[in-house]
């Protein structure tokens, strides 16, 4: 039959199995302590003292000159931005003013001029203005019910009343700029202008003037910022689709399809810059957002613009700051490493040297003597080995004198038993007129008593 319960573990066996473990680990690491040399440890403990700062200085500096490189491509990337929206304002206000200037045009103010000039002459007026700027589309005149009645080359006169650029300009009596829209005839963006013509004498609305740009000659002005960080451009209109931009998702979007936090910052109105995964391109960006900037009649616009870096061309710096940093900090672990072991080495030797010396004289080497060259506690304590050794060595020379001295001694008092015995051997076979001879240091006493008793015992045998 097949036991299938598990056995039951004893807490208490547990509990011994953990602090084991823990005794074994700490033993490990005393054993480990205690198995490293003494040049070992103090070139280890160098090499530390040497590095630990050099990396700890590293860092921070690293740390410091990140944040440092940061701001700034933050701040450059803002300001190209804020360039970017200049620009496109100064072409706007340049349109504008064209327009305004064509209100002004004499054969369109002047009531006279405006009823003898001929439509052929109208137009090539207009079409004479257009070709100053290519970025004009189409220029026309039109008439208070929205005729066009004059128009550049290329264009078929119609009308456009219920435009409301048109009715904005009737009602206002002021110029306008539209927001961009598209043309679904053309395929394209186009941007309006229109200002009222005046009459010279009475100054009542006689007319509109209006121009269309197409949305890629703005386009034409943005299109250099960040190219050498292969950046991404991107103008939002009043209601925060983009109208203009490289990007691969095109026009037509709302802008928080490219911005993940637009809606955010269009909001606060901030200038804003943050960094994020573009999922369409694969890639990091370093995003910089600002809001609208134009003034004057432009304001009322409401463009916004951003800007995408490419993460890894907008820290190009800062990559290599770090490589040359790291470079500098491995090279400089290299020599601190390298003086800490050669310093360790010199400090080390002279305690090596004595170590060595006082173990051969441990083992009975009492000849050894280390060099003293210096006044340091090392010089001092190898004086103090010479001295011990020097002591040492008189000492066992005492001894070794002391030992002979006591050898001659036992051999002089065999020499003298041997000739007592010698001497008084006679005297067991009965003749008592032999005597000891007393010239023995080591027998005298006895050889004295020896002859006491034989002179006693002579005299016993006379009576």
């Amino acid at each position: 039959m097949i036991n299938n319960q598990s056995p039951k573990l004893n807490p208490n066996q547990s509990s011994n199995t953990v602090d084991n473990s823990v005794q074994v680990a700490e033993g490990s690491k005393n054993n480990l302590g205690k198995s490293l040399t003494l040049k070992a440890k103090t070139t280890l403990i160098a090499i530390a003292i040497g590095i630990l700062p050099t990396v700890f200085t590293g860092f921070i500096a690293y740390r410091i000159a990140d944040n440092i490189i940061r701001e700034q491509v933050y701040q450059n990337q803002q300001n190209d931005t804020k360039v970017m929206l200049n620009r496109l304002e100064s072409f706007l206000q340049e349109r504008y003013q064209d327009i305004q200037i064509i209100a002004n045009i004499s054969i369109f103010k002047d009531r006279e001029l405006r009823n003898s000039t001929t439509s052929q002459q109208k137009n090539l007026e207009l079409t004479n203005f257009a070709q100053r700027n290519p970025s004009y589309e189409s220029i026309s005149f039109m008439d208070l019910k929205g005729n066009e009645l004059a128009v550049s080359q290329g264009m078929t006169p119609g009308n456009d009343f219920k435009e409301d650029y048109f009715q904005v300009v009737l009602k206002t009596g002021k110029p306008f700029i539209s927001q961009p829209r598209f043309s679904f005839t053309v395929g394209e963006f186009f941007i309006y202008f229109a200002a009222p013509v005046k009459d010279s004498v009475t100054n009542q609305l006689v007319g509109v003037v209006r121009s269309r740009i197409p949305v890629k000659y703005l386009a034409e002005v943005v299109k250099n910022f960040g190219f050498q960080y292969n950046a991404t451009y991107h103008i939002t209109d009043l209601n925060g689709i983009v109208f203009i931009t490289n990007d691969q998702k095109g026009q037509d979007l709302p802008g928080e399809e490219y911005l993940p936090d637009y809606i955010e910052f269009r909001q606060a109105g901030e200038i804003a810059t943050i960094e994020f995964h573009e999922e369409l391109g694969k890639r990091n960006v370093v995003g910089s957002y600002v809001s609208n900037q134009f003034e004057g009649e432009l304001a009322e616009l409401g463009w916004d613009g951003f800007i995408f870096y490419e993460k890894q061309l907008a820290y190009s710096v800062q990559n290599q700051f770090r490589k040359v940093l790291t470079l500098g900090t491995i090279t400089t672990i290299v020599l601190v490493a390298i003086i800490s072991i050669y310093v360790a080495s010199r400090l080390v030797k002279p305690i090596l040297e004595a170590a060595s010396t006082v173990e051969k004289i441990g083992q009975g080497d009492l000849e050894q003597r280390l060099n003293v060259d210096s006044s340091d506690e090392v010089a001092t304590l190898s004086s103090n080995i010479n001295l011990m050794a020097q002591q040492l060595k008189n000492l066992l020379q005492e001894q070794k004198a002391l030992v002979q001295q006591q050898q001659q001694a036992k051999e002089q008092l065999e020499t003298a038993i041997y000739l007592l015995i010698n001497e008084i051997s006679d005297a067991t076979e009965g003749d008592l007129t032999v005597r000891a001879n007393l010239n023995s240091v080591e027998l005298s006493t006895v050889a004295d008593l020896f002859n006491a008793i034989i002179s006693s015992l002579q005299e016993i045998a006379i009576e």
